[in-house]
């Protein structure tokens, strides 16, 4: 069974309050788009992470937290998803107070109990 979760990125404390559309975030892609329902490392791409935010990013799959998440720059981001059990949900990515203007699915296998 494969189940589908769409990923982006919160601040932390986080909604938008974006006053420049511009520096909207955007998601390009998302590295593996499969995981196992334990979790692995997600490499996303895109631009306007706000690297230089003084808030770092807070990588969210449906309220779970990714751990270890890692700004390299303002287009790349890694982070490791905490284990789940949804079949899918809505996250956005959001970087100076701006919300992105698209998500990426990313799907998970190996649930024990499917």
């Amino acid at each position: 069974f494969m189940f589908a979760a769409v990923l982006g990125v919160c601040l932390r404390g986080g909604h938008s309050q974006c006053t420049d559309s511009s520096l909207r975030p955007t998601l390009s892609t998302l590295s593996p788009q499969t995981l196992p329902w334990e979790g692995g490392t997600l490499t996303l791409t895109g631009g306007n992470f706000g690297a230089s935010s003084v808030s770092p990013p807070e990588v969210k799959i449906e309220g779970g937290i990714c751990v270890n998440t890692t700004v390299h720059s303002d287009t790349r981001i890694t982070c490791m998803p905490a284990a789940t059990s949804v079949q899918s949900a809505s996250v956005f990515l959001t970087a100076g107070g701006c919300t992105s203007v698209n998500s990426i699915p990313l799907s998970f296998t190996g649930f024990p109990w499917a």
